[in-house]
Protein backbone atom coordinates (compact mmCIF):
# COMPACT_ATOMS: atom_id res chain seq x y z
CA UNK A 1 0.00 0.00 0.00
CA UNK A 2 1.30 3.40 -0.71
CA UNK A 3 1.40 6.30 1.72
CA UNK A 4 0.81 9.55 1.36
CA UNK A 5 1.70 13.14 3.27
CA UNK A 6 -0.58 15.78 3.26
CA UNK A 7 1.13 18.94 5.00
CA UNK A 8 -1.40 21.58 4.97
CA UNK A 9 -0.94 25.94 5.73
CA UNK A 10 -3.38 28.17 5.83
CA UNK A 11 -7.26 28.56 6.74
CA UNK A 12 -9.86 26.13 7.21
CA UNK A 13 -10.97 26.66 3.20
CA UNK A 14 -7.47 25.17 2.59
CA UNK A 15 -7.99 21.94 5.62
CA UNK A 16 -11.17 21.41 3.96
CA UNK A 17 -9.67 21.12 0.37
CA UNK A 18 -6.89 18.67 1.74
CA UNK A 19 -9.84 16.60 2.94
CA UNK A 20 -10.71 16.09 -0.08
CA UNK A 21 -7.88 15.42 -1.56
CA UNK A 22 -6.78 12.68 1.05
CA UNK A 23 -10.71 11.36 0.43
CA UNK A 24 -9.80 10.47 -3.14
CA UNK A 25 -6.39 9.10 -2.32
CA UNK A 26 -7.69 6.75 0.42
CA UNK A 27 -10.65 5.88 -2.32
CA UNK A 28 -7.98 4.96 -4.42
CA UNK A 29 -6.08 2.33 -1.84
CA UNK A 30 -3.83 4.90 -0.18
CA UNK A 31 -2.81 5.38 3.25
CA UNK A 32 -2.94 8.79 4.33
CA UNK A 33 -1.13 10.93 7.13
CA UNK A 34 0.09 14.42 8.09
CA UNK A 35 3.86 14.13 6.37
CA UNK A 36 6.36 11.27 7.62
CA UNK A 37 9.42 10.62 6.57
CA UNK A 38 8.20 7.04 5.62
CA UNK A 39 6.17 8.27 2.91
CA UNK A 40 5.98 7.62 -0.72
CA UNK A 41 4.41 10.60 -2.08
CA UNK A 42 3.57 14.43 -0.38
CA UNK A 43 1.54 16.75 -1.01
CA UNK A 44 1.79 20.52 -0.16
CA UNK A 45 -0.90 22.41 0.03
CA UNK A 46 0.30 26.60 0.37
CA UNK A 47 -0.71 29.81 2.04
CA UNK A 48 0.56 32.79 0.97
CA UNK A 49 -1.52 35.18 3.57
CA UNK A 50 2.17 36.33 5.00
CA UNK A 51 5.69 35.81 3.94
CA UNK A 52 6.12 33.49 7.44
CA UNK A 53 3.44 31.51 5.31
CA UNK A 54 5.75 31.13 2.34
CA UNK A 55 9.34 30.80 4.46
CA UNK A 56 7.22 27.82 5.74
CA UNK A 57 6.13 26.38 2.72
CA UNK A 58 9.46 26.43 1.32
CA UNK A 59 11.32 24.92 4.39
CA UNK A 60 8.75 22.11 3.75
CA UNK A 61 9.05 21.80 0.63
CA UNK A 62 12.89 21.35 0.62
CA UNK A 63 12.80 18.50 3.26
CA UNK A 64 10.89 16.28 0.85
CA UNK A 65 11.56 17.33 -2.37
CA UNK A 66 15.11 15.94 -2.49
CA UNK A 67 14.07 11.84 -1.96
CA UNK A 68 10.17 11.65 -2.85
CA UNK A 69 7.29 12.94 -5.32
CA UNK A 70 6.25 16.13 -4.20
CA UNK A 71 3.14 18.03 -5.34
CA UNK A 72 2.76 21.55 -4.32
CA UNK A 73 -0.42 23.24 -5.11
CA UNK A 74 -2.43 26.36 -3.08
CA UNK A 75 -1.99 29.97 -3.32
CA UNK A 76 1.50 30.62 -2.49
CA UNK A 77 2.12 27.78 -5.36
CA UNK A 78 -0.55 29.55 -7.02
CA UNK A 79 1.09 32.93 -7.20
CA UNK A 80 4.84 31.35 -7.33
CA UNK A 81 6.72 30.43 -11.01
CA UNK A 82 7.04 26.95 -12.11
CA UNK A 83 10.91 27.46 -11.77
CA UNK A 84 11.07 29.00 -8.42
CA UNK A 85 8.88 26.02 -6.82
CA UNK A 86 10.49 23.26 -8.65
CA UNK A 87 14.20 24.41 -8.18
CA UNK A 88 13.58 23.36 -4.53
CA UNK A 89 13.60 19.96 -5.14
CA UNK A 90 14.66 16.99 -7.74
CA UNK A 91 11.06 15.70 -6.91
CA UNK A 92 9.16 18.60 -6.69
CA UNK A 93 6.26 19.25 -8.92
CA UNK A 94 4.32 22.58 -9.01
CA UNK A 95 0.28 22.39 -9.95
CA UNK A 96 -1.37 25.40 -9.41
CA UNK A 97 -4.80 23.40 -10.03
CA UNK A 98 -5.90 21.57 -6.83
CA UNK A 99 -8.79 19.77 -8.28
CA UNK A 100 -6.28 17.68 -10.65
CA UNK A 101 -5.37 16.35 -7.40
CA UNK A 102 -8.71 14.48 -7.14
CA UNK A 103 -8.86 12.33 -10.70
CA UNK A 104 -7.93 8.85 -10.50
CA UNK A 105 -5.76 9.23 -13.07
CA UNK A 106 -3.26 11.83 -11.52
CA UNK A 107 -3.69 9.45 -8.19
CA UNK A 108 -2.58 5.98 -10.68
CA UNK A 109 0.22 8.13 -12.66
CA UNK A 110 1.58 9.56 -9.33
CA UNK A 111 1.40 5.84 -7.80
CA UNK A 112 3.61 4.73 -10.82
CA UNK A 113 6.19 7.75 -10.52
CA UNK A 114 4.91 9.18 -13.67
CA UNK A 115 2.40 12.55 -14.16
CA UNK A 116 -0.48 12.41 -16.63
CA UNK A 117 -1.12 14.52 -18.71
CA UNK A 118 -3.02 17.65 -17.51
CA UNK A 119 -3.62 20.26 -19.79
CA UNK A 120 -7.24 19.32 -20.52
CA UNK A 121 -8.33 18.98 -17.12
CA UNK A 122 -11.14 21.87 -16.38
CA UNK A 123 -10.86 23.47 -12.87
CA UNK A 124 -13.52 22.92 -10.52
CA UNK A 125 -13.69 24.95 -7.27
CA UNK A 126 -16.54 22.69 -5.80
CA UNK A 127 -15.29 19.45 -6.18
CA UNK A 128 -13.98 19.71 -2.91
CA UNK A 129 -16.85 17.73 -1.14
CA UNK A 130 -15.54 14.99 1.37
CA UNK A 131 -18.29 12.80 2.58
CA UNK A 132 -15.83 11.74 5.51
CA UNK A 133 -13.43 13.94 6.93
CA UNK A 134 -9.63 11.96 8.47
CA UNK A 135 -8.07 14.68 10.56
CA UNK A 136 -11.41 16.01 11.72
CA UNK A 137 -14.20 15.18 13.91
CA UNK A 138 -16.35 18.42 12.55
CA UNK A 139 -17.46 18.74 8.75
CA UNK A 140 -16.86 21.88 6.67
CA UNK A 141 -18.38 22.57 3.11
CA UNK A 142 -16.92 24.90 1.39
CA UNK A 143 -19.99 26.84 -0.50
CA UNK A 144 -17.88 30.33 -1.97
CA UNK A 145 -14.27 31.04 -3.14
CA UNK A 146 -12.78 34.43 -4.15
CA UNK A 147 -12.83 37.50 -3.60
CA UNK A 148 -14.00 40.58 -5.54
CA UNK A 149 -12.68 43.19 -2.96
CA UNK A 150 -8.47 44.75 -3.85
CA UNK A 151 -7.97 45.21 -0.12
CA UNK A 152 -3.97 46.86 -0.85
CA UNK A 153 -2.46 44.42 1.66
CA UNK A 154 -3.79 41.25 0.62
CA UNK A 155 -2.85 38.48 -2.39
CA UNK A 156 -5.51 36.27 -1.77
CA UNK A 157 -7.63 37.89 -4.24
CA UNK A 158 -4.77 37.45 -6.89
CA UNK A 159 -4.39 33.45 -6.06
CA UNK A 160 -8.11 32.77 -5.75
CA UNK A 161 -9.59 34.94 -8.27
CA UNK A 162 -13.34 36.42 -8.66
CA UNK A 163 -16.27 35.98 -6.12
CA UNK A 164 -18.26 32.72 -7.13
CA UNK A 165 -20.62 30.77 -5.00
CA UNK A 166 -22.37 26.81 -4.69
CA UNK A 167 -26.41 26.29 -5.76
CA UNK A 168 -28.80 27.02 -2.53
CA UNK A 169 -30.02 23.41 -3.89
CA UNK A 170 -26.60 22.06 -3.83
CA UNK A 171 -25.40 23.33 -0.72
CA UNK A 172 -28.59 21.92 1.13
CA UNK A 173 -27.74 18.35 -0.40
CA UNK A 174 -24.39 18.61 1.17
CA UNK A 175 -25.69 19.51 3.83
CA UNK A 176 -28.35 16.49 3.84
CA UNK A 177 -25.29 14.01 3.04
CA UNK A 178 -23.09 15.19 5.88
CA UNK A 179 -25.89 14.81 8.21
CA UNK A 180 -26.56 11.51 7.07
CA UNK A 181 -22.76 10.56 7.45
CA UNK A 182 -22.87 11.75 11.37
CA UNK A 183 -21.70 14.97 11.67
CA UNK A 184 -23.04 17.72 14.23
CA UNK A 185 -21.22 20.09 13.60
CA UNK A 186 -21.08 21.71 9.78
CA UNK A 187 -18.59 24.92 9.39
CA UNK A 188 -19.68 26.91 6.08
CA UNK A 189 -16.44 28.42 4.39
CA UNK A 190 -15.54 30.42 1.55
CA UNK A 191 -12.29 32.88 0.79
CA UNK A 192 -15.01 35.42 1.56
CA UNK A 193 -18.35 33.53 2.86
CA UNK A 194 -20.19 36.78 4.22
CA UNK A 195 -20.11 37.86 0.31
CA UNK A 196 -21.95 34.49 -1.02
CA UNK A 197 -24.28 35.42 -3.67
CA UNK A 198 -25.96 33.36 -6.27
CA UNK A 199 -28.20 34.62 -8.65
CA UNK A 200 -30.34 36.84 -6.24
CA UNK A 201 -29.46 35.15 -3.17
CA UNK A 202 -27.68 36.46 -0.36
CA UNK A 203 -25.81 34.78 2.16
CA UNK A 204 -29.02 35.74 4.36
CA UNK A 205 -31.07 34.65 2.10
CA UNK A 206 -29.16 31.52 1.29
CA UNK A 207 -29.01 30.75 5.25
CA UNK A 208 -32.93 31.42 5.46
CA UNK A 209 -33.39 27.96 3.46
CA UNK A 210 -30.59 26.17 5.10
CA UNK A 211 -31.63 26.69 8.78
CA UNK A 212 -35.53 25.11 8.57
CA UNK A 213 -34.61 22.15 7.04
CA UNK A 214 -31.21 21.15 9.68
CA UNK A 215 -31.64 18.42 11.63
CA UNK A 216 -32.21 19.45 15.38
CA UNK A 217 -29.07 18.18 16.34
CA UNK A 218 -26.82 20.22 13.62
CA UNK A 219 -24.98 22.92 14.24
CA UNK A 220 -23.50 25.30 11.87
CA UNK A 221 -20.23 27.11 12.19
CA UNK A 222 -18.84 29.95 10.12
CA UNK A 223 -15.32 30.55 9.08
CA UNK A 224 -14.83 33.97 8.39
CA UNK A 225 -17.15 36.75 7.99
CA UNK A 226 -16.35 40.17 6.60
CA UNK A 227 -17.99 42.93 8.49
CA UNK A 228 -18.96 45.09 5.32
CA UNK A 229 -21.42 42.27 4.06
CA UNK A 230 -22.90 41.31 7.51
CA UNK A 231 -26.82 42.95 6.77
CA UNK A 232 -29.33 43.00 9.61
CA UNK A 233 -31.13 39.36 8.42
CA UNK A 234 -27.78 37.97 9.23
CA UNK A 235 -27.50 39.65 12.53
CA UNK A 236 -31.65 38.13 13.12
CA UNK A 237 -30.58 34.88 11.81
CA UNK A 238 -27.67 34.44 14.18
CA UNK A 239 -29.95 33.82 17.08
CA UNK A 240 -31.26 31.15 15.79
CA UNK A 241 -29.95 27.57 18.53
CA UNK A 242 -28.26 25.57 15.08
CA UNK A 243 -25.82 28.59 15.03
CA UNK A 244 -23.13 27.80 17.40
CA UNK A 245 -21.80 31.46 19.31
CA UNK A 246 -18.98 31.72 17.33
CA UNK A 247 -18.00 34.35 15.18
CA UNK A 248 -14.95 35.30 13.67
CA UNK A 249 -14.51 38.88 12.19
CA UNK A 250 -11.44 39.97 9.74
CA UNK A 251 -11.02 43.83 11.16
CA UNK A 252 -7.68 44.13 10.68
CA UNK A 253 -7.38 47.45 12.07
CA UNK A 254 -9.48 50.27 13.97
CA UNK A 255 -7.95 53.10 12.63
CA UNK A 256 -10.24 55.08 9.98
CA UNK A 257 -6.69 56.30 8.32
CA UNK A 258 -5.68 52.90 8.01
CA UNK A 259 -8.89 51.70 6.73
CA UNK A 260 -9.34 53.76 4.12
CA UNK A 261 -5.95 53.56 2.68
CA UNK A 262 -6.11 49.44 2.51
CA UNK A 263 -10.05 49.78 0.60
CA UNK A 264 -11.72 48.29 3.77
CA UNK A 265 -15.15 49.55 3.42
CA UNK A 266 -16.26 50.23 6.93
CA UNK A 267 -15.22 51.79 10.43
CA UNK A 268 -14.76 51.17 13.76
CA UNK A 269 -18.29 52.19 14.29
CA UNK A 270 -19.51 49.72 11.99
CA UNK A 271 -17.71 46.99 13.35
CA UNK A 272 -18.82 47.94 16.81
CA UNK A 273 -22.60 47.92 16.07
CA UNK A 274 -22.13 44.42 14.76
CA UNK A 275 -20.30 43.45 17.56
CA UNK A 276 -22.73 44.61 19.51
CA UNK A 277 -26.08 43.47 18.01
CA UNK A 278 -24.02 39.53 17.80
CA UNK A 279 -24.07 39.70 21.96
CA UNK A 280 -27.74 40.32 21.28
CA UNK A 281 -28.16 37.83 19.48
CA UNK A 282 -26.23 35.40 21.23
CA UNK A 283 -25.26 35.05 25.28
CA UNK A 284 -21.96 36.02 25.57
CA UNK A 285 -20.92 34.47 22.01
CA UNK A 286 -17.02 34.08 21.33
CA UNK A 287 -15.85 36.92 19.09
CA UNK A 288 -12.63 36.35 17.74
CA UNK A 289 -10.92 38.87 14.86
CA UNK A 290 -7.76 39.47 12.39
CA UNK A 291 -5.61 42.53 13.06
CA UNK A 292 -2.32 43.31 11.12
CA UNK A 293 0.27 45.01 12.84
CA UNK A 294 2.42 47.57 10.94
CA UNK A 295 0.30 48.62 8.03
CA UNK A 296 1.30 50.92 5.88
CA UNK A 297 -0.21 54.22 7.38
CA UNK A 298 -0.40 52.82 10.61
CA UNK A 299 1.75 55.47 13.20
CA UNK A 300 1.40 55.57 16.93
CA UNK A 301 -2.05 57.50 16.72
CA UNK A 302 -3.28 54.71 14.24
CA UNK A 303 -2.07 51.97 16.43
CA UNK A 304 -3.05 53.42 19.65
CA UNK A 305 -6.59 53.83 17.80
CA UNK A 306 -6.81 50.18 17.07
CA UNK A 307 -5.85 49.05 20.49
CA UNK A 308 -8.38 51.30 22.85
CA UNK A 309 -10.94 49.79 20.27
CA UNK A 310 -9.73 46.24 20.77
CA UNK A 311 -9.93 46.83 25.03
CA UNK A 312 -13.00 48.66 25.06
CA UNK A 313 -14.89 46.16 22.90
CA UNK A 314 -13.61 43.15 24.79
CA UNK A 315 -13.31 40.95 21.69
CA UNK A 316 -12.79 37.11 23.37
CA UNK A 317 -9.13 36.92 21.27
CA UNK A 318 -7.24 38.29 18.45
CA UNK A 319 -5.27 36.67 15.62
CA UNK A 320 -2.09 38.66 15.17
CA UNK A 321 -0.24 39.07 11.81
CA UNK A 322 2.74 41.40 11.20
CA UNK A 323 2.24 43.30 8.36
CA UNK A 324 4.07 40.77 5.07
CA UNK A 325 4.20 42.92 1.80
CA UNK A 326 2.75 40.74 -0.70
CA UNK A 327 3.98 40.89 -4.18
CA UNK A 328 1.93 42.22 -6.84
CA UNK A 329 -0.73 44.25 -4.46
CA UNK A 330 -0.66 48.23 -3.58
CA UNK A 331 0.48 48.17 0.16
CA UNK A 332 3.60 46.63 -1.26
CA UNK A 333 4.80 49.78 -2.88
CA UNK A 334 3.49 51.81 -0.05
CA UNK A 335 6.20 53.24 2.80
CA UNK A 336 6.35 50.61 5.28
CA UNK A 337 6.62 50.78 9.06
CA UNK A 338 10.22 49.49 10.62
CA UNK A 339 9.62 46.02 11.02
CA UNK A 340 11.26 46.97 14.43
CA UNK A 341 7.94 48.84 15.56
CA UNK A 342 5.76 46.66 13.57
CA UNK A 343 7.28 43.57 15.78
CA UNK A 344 6.39 45.20 18.80
CA UNK A 345 3.21 46.27 17.73
CA UNK A 346 2.23 42.89 17.32
CA UNK A 347 3.97 41.67 20.26
CA UNK A 348 1.45 44.34 22.46
CA UNK A 349 -1.22 43.14 20.73
CA UNK A 350 -0.89 39.21 21.41
CA UNK A 351 -0.40 39.65 24.88
CA UNK A 352 -3.35 41.79 24.43
CA UNK A 353 -5.13 38.94 22.90
CA UNK A 354 -4.00 36.42 25.58
CA UNK A 355 -5.93 38.62 28.58
CA UNK A 356 -9.35 39.04 26.39
CA UNK A 357 -8.87 35.06 26.21
CA UNK A 358 -8.32 34.31 29.34
CA UNK A 359 -11.04 36.75 30.86
CA UNK A 360 -13.52 35.15 28.23
CA UNK A 361 -12.87 31.91 29.67
CA UNK A 362 -13.56 32.88 32.69
CA UNK A 363 -16.65 34.61 32.00
CA UNK A 364 -17.89 31.06 30.72
CA UNK A 365 -17.31 29.42 34.41
CA UNK A 366 -19.77 27.32 35.06
CA UNK A 367 -21.95 28.12 32.16
CA UNK A 368 -23.97 25.02 30.24
CA UNK A 369 -22.69 25.21 26.84
CA UNK A 370 -23.02 22.62 24.00
CA UNK A 371 -19.74 20.65 22.73
CA UNK A 372 -18.25 18.48 20.26
CA UNK A 373 -16.57 15.33 21.21
CA UNK A 374 -13.18 15.05 19.13
CA UNK A 375 -10.50 12.67 20.24
CA UNK A 376 -9.72 10.32 23.14
CA UNK A 377 -6.30 11.99 24.61
CA UNK A 378 -4.49 11.11 28.14
CA UNK A 379 -6.64 13.11 29.99
CA UNK A 380 -9.81 11.84 28.77
CA UNK A 381 -11.75 13.08 25.62
CA UNK A 382 -11.12 16.31 23.89
CA UNK A 383 -14.19 18.46 22.99
CA UNK A 384 -14.73 21.82 21.31
CA UNK A 385 -17.73 23.98 22.53
CA UNK A 386 -19.84 26.05 20.37
CA UNK A 387 -17.84 28.71 21.60
CA UNK A 388 -15.36 27.48 20.48
CA UNK A 389 -13.44 26.97 24.21
CA UNK A 390 -11.04 23.44 23.93
CA UNK A 391 -11.76 21.63 26.86
CA UNK A 392 -11.42 17.98 28.41
CA UNK A 393 -14.14 15.43 30.01
CA UNK A 394 -12.54 13.26 32.59
CA UNK A 395 -13.15 10.13 33.51
CA UNK A 396 -15.10 9.35 30.41
CA UNK A 397 -17.78 6.49 31.07
CA UNK A 398 -17.46 5.45 27.59
CA UNK A 399 -21.04 6.84 26.62
CA UNK A 400 -19.23 9.56 24.23
CA UNK A 401 -18.11 8.92 21.06
CA UNK A 402 -16.06 11.20 18.21
CA UNK A 403 -18.59 13.68 16.78
CA UNK A 404 -21.16 13.63 19.09
CA UNK A 405 -22.93 16.90 20.27
CA UNK A 406 -23.96 16.96 24.08
CA UNK A 407 -25.11 19.28 26.25
CA UNK A 408 -22.59 19.86 30.13
CA UNK A 409 -21.02 22.84 32.01
CA UNK A 410 -17.54 24.36 31.90
CA UNK A 411 -15.47 24.29 34.79
CA UNK A 412 -12.56 26.18 35.02
CA UNK A 413 -9.47 24.47 37.30
CA UNK A 414 -6.07 25.80 37.45
CA UNK A 415 -4.51 23.41 34.97
CA UNK A 416 -7.19 22.53 32.97
CA UNK A 417 -10.45 23.35 31.29
CA UNK A 418 -12.79 20.79 32.02
CA UNK A 419 -16.37 20.07 30.54
CA UNK A 420 -18.86 18.07 33.08
CA UNK A 421 -21.54 16.23 30.61
CA UNK A 422 -25.57 16.84 31.96
CA UNK A 423 -26.87 13.78 33.56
Amino acid sequence: MKTLGVITFGCRLNSLESESIISAFKKEGWAVDEGSDSDDAVIINTCTVTSKADQGARRIIRKYGSRVPTIVTGCYATLSQKQDIESLGTHVRLIKDKSVLLESDFILSLANNTLCDLSKHKYNPFVFSPDMFTLHSRASLKIQDGCDNSCSFCAVHLARGKSISLSPNEILSRIKQLEDNGYKEICLTGVNLSSYRYEDISFSKLLERIIPNLSSDTRLRFSSLEPDYLDDAFLSLASDFHIFPFFHLPIQSAAKRVLELTGRKYDKNDVAVIIEKLRKAKHNPYIAADFIAGLPGEGDDEFKETYDFIKDIKLSKLHVFPYSPRSGTTAAKEHRVPERIRDERAKILQNLSNDLYNDYILSCNNAVLEAICEKQIKEGIAVTTGNYIKAIIKHPTGLFKEGDLIRGTLQIESNLTVFVPCA
